[in-house]
């Protein structure tokens, strides 16, 4: 029996967060705006400010206590001066233009 067949079968079902995350063939990186992949340890400017890419969670290195139900793939941006840690969706990336890249870190060229 086939994912629809079984659809159709029982209903919907939600999935379960670990399923939400968990990688697949299909998942896309997240992504600056202006196209390069984000990756851990990115140097960045939020807000005109420079900062770090602290993690990403994106189905692939996810912590175990995410709530992954609650917030989804996103990324967590380290920037001392203003904001110390910012959470941000994979939904608030596509449009949050105060996050620039500026670097891959020399540690993961």
């Amino acid at each position: 029996m086939n994912r629809l067949t079984t659809f159709f079968a029982s209903g919907p079902q939600l999935a379960t967060p670990r399923e939400r995350l968990a990688p697949s063939s299909v998942a896309k990186p997240l992504l600056y705006l202006t196209g390069e992949e984000i990756r851990k340890s990115d140097r960045v400017l939020l807000h005109g400010d420079p900062g770090e890419i602290d993690l990403v969670l994106d189905g692939e290195n996810n912590l175990e206590a995410w709530p992954a139900e609650k917030y989804g793939r996103g990324i967590l941006v380290a920037e001392p001066k203003t904001f110390g840690y910012l959470f941000l969706t994979e939904a608030d990336i596509g449009d949050y233009e105060d996050l620039e890249f500026v670097s891959r870190s020399p540690d993961f060229l």
